[in-house]
């Protein structure tokens, strides 16, 4: 996440923030050079996060989804009447931390092809993940972009992050488009404005935390001799590559999918 790189960075004053209702900030980074991009570590774009400090009431719920489909529409821009919005799932079904974009599909409103008189034509599709098909997203999100001619690309997928805090309360809505895997090191071919030629925003909520993290957070705490022990066990039992979830991803996941669907539908659906 881009907050991570901030704070990993100590450029958290590159951030502004605002506090909403119900407890929630808004974090808004424009990374609007590559200079500046490339200081950060993270594509060029607006990056905005939303850290909602777990807070699950309805009307809560309901007050995040309404506030993302109108921030969704405005890094989209103005789409002319009947405009096609392709919206599209990453991820593994099969892995449930990794099921955020499916499940969001899952819950969208398509409009594209069917009887609903709407202002744009919405229409989705879930992407699996290269390895269980063979075939890259990029891939199959080209050709439906070649066949549908949308207007502007929405993709949603599960994010990786440093902070347990953020774990299924962070979300974050991007201009930058995505790199399927990259949040774990896996990172493949990106998805964004430069690649297919329309506005694409990409919209995530970490659901996986990296062991670099747990131990930076750990180690923070620690006077200097006790960090560099705490480092050299890390080193010795090649912890750094691991990946961890919570206990409670399947709760994180159905909310924050009905929050994603229900913004997606907001803005382009009703």
């Amino acid at each position: 996440m881009a907050l991570d790189h901030l704070e990993n960075y100590k450029m958290e004053s590159v951030a502004s923030h605002k506090k909403l209702p119900y407890g929630v900030v808004e974090s808004v980074v424009n990374l609007k050079n590559k200079i500046l991009a490339d200081r950060v570590g993270k594509p060029q774009g607006v990056y905005v996060t939303y850290d909602t400090s777990g807070a699950d009431s309805p009307a809560y719920a309901e007050h995040l989804s309404k506030v993302m489909s109108s921030v969704l529409r405005q890094l989209i821009g103005g789409l002319t009447h009947k405009s096609v919005v392709l919206a599209v799932g990453l991820g593994n079904g099969q892995v449930l931390a990794d099921s955020l974009g499916l499940r969001v599909m899952s819950k969208i409103n398509p409009t594209r092809g069917g009887h609903i008189d709407s202002k744009f034509n919405l229409c989705c599709h879930s992407l699996g993940v290269q390895g269980a098909t063979g075939i890259k997203s990029r891939e199959v999100l080209g050709a439906l972009v070649d066949k549908l001619n949308p207007s502007a690309i929405i993709v949603v997928d599960s994010l990786a992050t440093v902070s347990a805090r953020r774990l299924g309360t962070s979300f974050q809505v991007s201009t930058a488009g995505i790199v399927p895997g990259g949040g774990i090191g896996m990172g493949r071919a990106p998805i964004n404005k430069q690649v297919f030629g329309v506005p694409t925003v990409s919209i995530g909520v970490p659901m996986v935390l990296t062991m670099q993290g747990v131990i930076n957070e750990v180690a923070g705490a620690l006077d200097v001799t006790d960090k560099h022990r705490v480092y050299g066990v890390v080193c010795d039992m090649d912890l750094n590559g691991l990946i961890v979830a919570p206990k409670e991803v399947k709760i994180f996941i159905e909310n924050a999918s009905n929050i994603i669907a229900e913004a997606i539908n907001l803005a382009y659906s009703k």
